[in-house]
């Protein structure tokens, strides 16, 4: 990860700034701000970003079936302001105070402005995709791609809103949110091996083959999530052990939860989710019950089972041993990760 990270990264984030331009209106700074690049005045900063997971996938892929990375960089700019874009708007409707350790854009400017700015990242993702063309990208080709990226965000916020309106439920099933997840983040993973395929010149064939590489990594790497969301270390995280819980998230360890305990301890958790607020030791007795059923094993073994459907859809790609190396690495990266 780390070598992909010092060989694409400043590309990647070359061709990010050129997208987010020096307009001097501040609605601009704050987009600057979430991506790390200043503080919250706008002065210059260096802040902890996200691993752009997405952009590394799409320039792999690319490279991987044969196409030149220069052509690929406006799609991995418009991958990773896209993810971006439904940050911020996450941050708005989780009511997240932080991210990578400081004050998310809505608890810095408000909800209206947060909502703007991440209307502002999605646009200029588009305007970035569009820009394929000027790389040498058929026109064909270009097209095709700004028309999957706009069906994938279809996609992820179609799993947004499921995510949202399983709050409301106590009867959501381990099934119904795999599928929710297929959506909103798997998607978004799927995608970029897609399109840098596209781009790299591989036909219809093999562009779904990385599809289906991205898909089985995807749902790895939001399972992760979930094990980290629940037993990350606080350090690591910057989240308290078991901070799903304490949020009440419908996060897959729960649902497994709910789904092995006997009537007793159901009804225990049924009491503590209907109510307002998470008791004291409501934190405590959860992370117990996980401990008795088991579940953390479940949970990594299904994640680990997404893994190694990834790993195996790399070794039947028909690319250079180096290339399936280099995606075997990511996907090991995405199920190991501790932050």
């Amino acid at each position: 990860m780390s070598e992909l990270a010092s060989r694409y990264g400043g590309a990647v984030d070359a061709e990010l700034r050129r997208g987010i331009s020096d307009n001097p209106l501040p609605l601009y700074d704050m987009l600057r701000y979430h991506m790390g690049w200043v503080d919250e005045n706008g002065r210059p900063s260096v802040a902890a970003t996200g691993k752009r997971l997405r952009p590394l996938l799409c320039l792999v892929a690319c490279e991987a079936v044969g196409g030149n990375i220069e052509a690929a960089l406006p799609a991995a700019a418009a991958l990773e302001l896209v993810h971006n874009f439904t940050l911020v708007h996450d941050d708005v409707m989780d009511e997240d105070h932080h991210r990578h350790h400081r004050r998310t854009v809505w608890s810095r400017w408000g909800r209206a402005q947060a909502i703007n700015a991440g209307d502002l990242l999605y646009a200029v993702a588009i305007v970035s995709m569009s820009n394929l063309d000027q790389r040498g990208v058929s026109a064909g080709n270009a097209v095709q791609a700004i028309r999957r990226l706009e069906q994938t965000c279809i996609q992820v916020i179609e799993g947004q809103y499921l995510d949202m309106e399983f709050e409301s439920r106590l009867d959501v099933s381990p099934d119904e949110y795999l599928e929710m997840i297929g959506k909103k983040s798997a998607a978004l993973i799927s995608f970029p091996m897609e399109v840098g395929a596209l781009i790299g010149g591989a036909d219809d064939r093999l562009q779904l083959a990385f599809a289906e590489v991205g898909r089985a990594t995807g749902m790895a790497f939001q399972i992760r999530d979930d094990i980290l969301g629940v037993w990350g270390r606080e350090e690591l995280t910057g989240k308290p052990v078991g901070s799903d819980i304490r949020r009440k998230k419908k996060s897959l360890p729960i649902l497994m939860t709910f789904e092995a305990a006997r009537s007793n301890n159901r009804a225990f958790l049924r009491k503590i989710y209907e109510r307002s607020g998470m008791p004291c030791k409501g934190v405590t007795e959860i992370l117990r019950l996980m401990d008795e059923l088991g579940v953390r094993r479940s949970v990594e073994a299904l994640a680990s089972k997404y893994a190694e459907e990834a790993k195996s859809s790399i070794q039947a790609l028909p690319v250079a041993a180096r290339a399936k190396d280099e995606l075997t690495q990511l996907v090991d990266f995405i199920v190991s990760r501790d932050s």
